[in-house]
């Protein structure tokens, strides 16, 4: 009587096909891509900052703005909070520039 073969728990693939994941920041993204999706947020949160006034008032925006930088920190440090924050007010002071043609009203 015949033996059965014994199973490789090998695949052929993975002998095959040796594949290592990218590091994140190494493969996607340059450092000028890096500074550019960092303006975008900050302008983000800048935009949604002046809605708030209009919407709550100055005071209640503040603390509004007040705790998204804190749950950011949070996340992601303080470093890229203090980043973002500094982002945020010159990105603010641009849109409220009124010599800019897309600056915003928040009154």
């Amino acid at each position: 009587m015949r033996q059965p073969k014994k199973r490789s728990t090998k695949s052929k693939t993975a002998e095959v096909v040796s594949y290592r994941k990218p590091r994140f920041a190494d493969a996607l993204y340059t450092p000028e891509m890096y500074a550019q999706m960092q303006e975008m947020e900050a302008r983000e949160w800048a935009t949604r900052y002046a809605i708030k006034i209009g919407e709550l008032g100055l005071e209640s925006a503040k603390f509004w703005l007040e705790g998204v930088v804190n749950d950011i920190e949070k996340k992601r440090g303080s470093i890229v909070a203090n980043q973002l924050k500094d982002g945020i007010k010159r990105e603010y002071r641009v849109l409220r520039d009124p010599t800019n043609p897309f600056a915003q009203s928040t009154a």
